[in-house]
């Protein structure tokens, strides 16, 4: 797990965290979380292989 903290500490702090299972299969399984509005909301699909 990994988290990100940014903004400012004191009136804008944003922690957020990311979790990823790589079980060496054709999808990755990406969990995000933390304190947020949803201003949007897609899927995302990259070609390549």
């Amino acid at each position: 797990m990994f988290s990100v903290d940014r903004g400012q500490a004191d009136t804008r702090r944003s922690v957020i965290s990311l979790e990823m299972d790589n079980k060496h299969e054709e999808s990755l399984t990406i969990r995000i979380g933390g304190h947020a509005v949803l201003v949007a909301e897609g899927t995302l699909t990259i070609d390549g292989k």
